[in-house]
């Protein structure tokens, strides 16, 4: 026999049990972001984190929403004193946009890891900027301390004497 007032406290508590991304799949889109940028406003940073996450990578449909999700999971790891992970949506931020524009309101960390992770051209590399002076140093200190023409110069060596030759053979019975 089923005891049918017992199934709303069943499913009540099962429902409890369940984790909250599981019992309702929150739609990715520009309503969430606003959302979670409210409550990461209001320094309720976790809950930020918890509406945002589930969304990434690949549930946003634009990389601007994805973006704009990964600066507010670091910002909000950041806030919570979490610098690994805050670097880590950072990196994965950059991945996605690497001409992301740093917002002058962000925390001075945010600013100087997101130009620390820019992808840099071709002649702001550090191997690029100190090799060429390094070269040119080196081929400057070669003309400068090389030495003069006083050294004696050596005589050209003695050609080598022509080796023996052996007259032909006489004509004779034997040939």
């Amino acid at each position: 026999m089923i005891y049918y007032r017992y199934i709303p406290m069943l499913v009540l508590f099962y429902g409890a049990l369940l984790p909250a991304p599981v019992r309702a799949q929150a739609a990715c889109n520009d309503d969430t972001l606003a959302e979670a940028n409210r409550r990461y406003e209001l320094d309720f940073w976790h809950q930020a984190i918890d509406l945002v996450e589930p969304c990434l990578p690949k549930k946003f449909e634009t990389n601007l929403q994805r973006v704009q999700a990964h600066r507010l999971v670091a910002l909000a790891y950041y806030e919570l004193g979490d610098l690994d992970a805050s670097e880590l949506w950072i990196k994965r931020m950059m991945r996605i946009d690497g001409r992301y524009a740093v917002d002058p309101d962000d925390p001075q960390f945010f600013r100087d890891n997101v130009e620390d992770l820019r992808p840099k051209k071709w002649y702001q590399k550090r191997w690029l900027r100190l090799g060429i002076p390094t070269i040119a140093a080196g081929v400057a200190s070669y003309f400068v301390f090389r030495p003069q023409d006083e050294s004696p110069v050596l005589p050209l060596p003695q050609p080598l004497p022509l080796p023996p030759t052996v007259p032909p053979p006489l004509p004779g019975p034997n040939n």
